[in-house]
């Protein structure tokens, strides 16, 4: 089953104006022996989550509160204590709260229990929460491939004909233009000026920076000093 819902999950895309929806295509939705199996999980789901309020329910929340801070108790109080607690887990089935009981008795539960006493009814319903987490997420799962939206994506031979007919005539008409046009007279005069004014730039700002150096290399030979080459000189 985790592969199959696996599977399927992958195939499906978001609606597009439908949030939390999926779409999924008709040659890549779940038919036959696949939705059956997936349909019957469903089933088999929702029905472990039906509520099972009654004497059942009762007895196990009766042993949740078979502890020693309730011994003594008069069974009137007893009673009234296990009715306050079915009324807050009366939309639980009553094998998750046998689950929180045996999670109870040991290290490890999901509730935010203290270990002290008895735990509260809020406790029992939060024990029971965790456990029938994952049976909820599994059928939400489920409901996203079963419940999406099927998209016929399959094309008529005049649909492909006519694709191809429309290829035909982009190429056609690729065929005739020139796809890297080419400059006119202008933009290559224009260019050119650009590249003409840049150079001379360049050859100014070397000029000048030639000339500025010659002058600092004059100021010190006439001051007696030697100008600085870069290099240092030994004795």
């Amino acid at each position: 089953m985790g592969d199959l819902l696996g599977r399927f999950t992958n195939r499906a895309d978001d609606h597009p104006s439908q949030f939390g929806r999926k779409i999924i295509s008709a040659s890549q939705a779940p038919q036959g022996a696949e939705r059956d199996a997936l349909e019957s999980r469903r089933r088999e789901l929702l029905a472990s989550l039906r509520a099972t309020p009654g004497e059942d329910l009762e007895d196990v929340l009766a042993a949740i509160m078979a502890t020693g801070e309730t011994f003594g108790a008069s069974g009137e109080e007893t009673d009234v204590k296990v009715k306050l607690y079915a009324e807050a887990l009366r939309d639980m089935p009553t094998w998750a709260v046998e689950r929180a009981r045996i999670a109870f008795s040991r290290p490890g539960w999901k509730a935010p229990w203290n270990g002290r006493g008895i735990p509260s009814s809020a406790d029992v319903v939060a024990e029971c929460r965790a456990i029938v987490q994952p049976i909820e997420a599994e059928l939400y799962r489920i409901g996203q491939i079963l419940d999406a939206e099927i998209v016929e994506n399959h094309t008529t031979p005049e649909q492909r004909a006519d694709a191809l007919a429309r290829w035909e005539r982009q190429k056609a008409a690729l065929g005739r233009s020139s796809a890297m046009p080419g400059r006119t007279e202008d933009e290559i005069a224009r260019e050119r000026s650009e590249q003409q004014r840049a150079n001379a730039l360049i050859r100014d700002r070397e000029e000048r920076a030639k000339r500025r150096l010659q002058a600092e290399i004059d100021a010190v030979l006439q001051s007696g000093g030697e100008p600085f080459t870069g290099v240092e000189r030994t004795a």
